[in-house]
């Protein structure tokens, strides 16, 4: 039997060995200043955005800026209607959460967040 078990640990560590070297490693950074309600789209905005101002290009970034605030008005409304659903629930705590997030309220100011990711430092590696 322990010689079975050095065969599954010696193929684990192979199949984990092959895994290291040939799937690519991604480091994905996160910002505490992100509200819940920006999502992928909404960064998407913002970028071309950004584009459009630096290259200097009004109209396109008249257009952006008008589908961007109906994009955000449609991210909070639906984030809205997630606390609101909280409430129904009687899911208080997380009610809270949402409050303090929204207006920016934390009592705990200074607190690392869970790996520190909240500081724009890479966050753990995703395969």
């Amino acid at each position: 039997m322990e010689n079975m078990e050095e065969m599954v640990d010696c193929t684990t560590d192979y199949i984990n060995f092959c895994m290291d070297t040939v799937v690519p490693v991604r480091s994905v950074r996160c910002f505490a200043n992100n509200k819940p309600w920006i999502t992928s789209d909404i960064k998407g905005l913002l970028n071309q955005k950004k584009k459009a101002f630096k290259d200097g290009d009004t109209q396109e970034l008249k257009q952006i800026q008008k589908e961007l605030r109906v994009q955000l008005r449609e991210a909070k409304e639906q984030y809205r209607r997630k606390i609101e659903q909280r409430m129904q629930n009687n899911n208080m705590r997380e009610v809270w959460e949402g409050m303090k997030t929204i207006t920016g309220c934390s009592s705990k100011r200074g607190a690392p967040i869970e790996g520190d990711v909240g500081k724009g430092k890479p966050a753990k590696p995703l395969l």
